[in-house]
């Protein structure tokens, strides 16, 4: 029985700040507040509540790449 490995956290937020989301707008639809966040930026906080992360998660997945255009 093979599970599937979940992706961390720290590289989900990682990959959203790439796509163009900004701190505010992950905070402000997962609950996280910024000292949490930074941490979870940096690999350094413990894990996420179940729905903070199904938040996260949820926001990872409909979350467009190139959102605003930056590079």
């Amino acid at each position: 029985m093979s599970g599937a490995v979940k992706e961390s956290a720290t590289s989900i937020c990682r990959r959203l700040i790439l796509k163009g989301v900004t701190r505010a707008e992950i905070m402000a639809a997962t609950g996280i507040n910024y000292r949490r966040l930074g941490l979870t930026l940096e690999g350094r906080t413990k894990q996420l509540s179940s729905e903070e992360r199904a938040k996260l998660e949820w926001l990872a997945s409909t979350t467009g790449d190139n959102r605003g255009g930056r590079i």
